[in-house]
């Protein structure tokens, strides 16, 4: 196992680990809070930051798909309004799959975050630039599925900046599927 992934192991571990101690001091402080549905979420988190950690894909089926402030950089994404207490991976940028309502699957570069370069927001969101893919999504539900993460979010000095770092991860997400079909 390579260093790089240890660390990304070792650093999902230690925030689930985090989440957990949380939880139980916001429970020892408010009985009320540990609640079954906060127990549930809870456990929910772990689930996510095991998969994560132990290298496994997750699917996160969504409905909702805004409008895409990439197709005026270069590269059209679909937006994804996440529900409320929906769980969704930690911040970062991912190697993913799009599965359309009609059975197409269309590798993608995901953001989960809060998009810095284009605004400084506090709202989640996941952004996926589905590679090699044109068409209309906005009336359709998908699903997406995450297989490997590629790098911490960070803000751009530029949109110029933003966008040539895309193409890489775009790149690195071609490499990973042709190695990983």
């Amino acid at each position: 196992m390579s260093t790089v992934k240890k660390v990304l192991k070792a650093r999902e571990l230690s925030s689930f680990l985090f989440l957990v101690a949380l939880f139980i001091i916001v429970s020892l402080i408010n009985p009320s809070f540990a609640s079954s549905a906060n127990i549930s979420a809870c456990f929910n988190s772990a689930v996510v930051y095991i998969l994560i950690a132990v290298g496994m894909a997750f699917a996160i089926i969504v409905g909702e798909i805004d409008v895409s402030v990439g197709s005026t950089l270069g590269f059209p994404t679909v937006n994804l309004r996440l529900k409320e207490n929906v769980l969704s991976p930690a911040k970062g940028v991912y190697a993913t799959k799009v599965i359309l309502e009609n059975g197409e699957t269309h590798p993608a570069v995901t953001n989960v975050g809060t998009r810095p370069t284009v605004d400084d927001g506090n709202q989640l969101t996941i952004e996926g630039f589905i590679l090699d893919f044109q068409g209309d999504l906005y009336v359709q539900k998908i699903q997406m599925e995450f297989y490997k993460y590629l790098r911490e979010e960070r803000k751009f000095t530029s949109f110029a900046a933003l966008t040539a770092e895309v193409m890489h991860n775009a790149e690195q997400t071609r490499e990973y599927f042709a190695a990983h079909p």
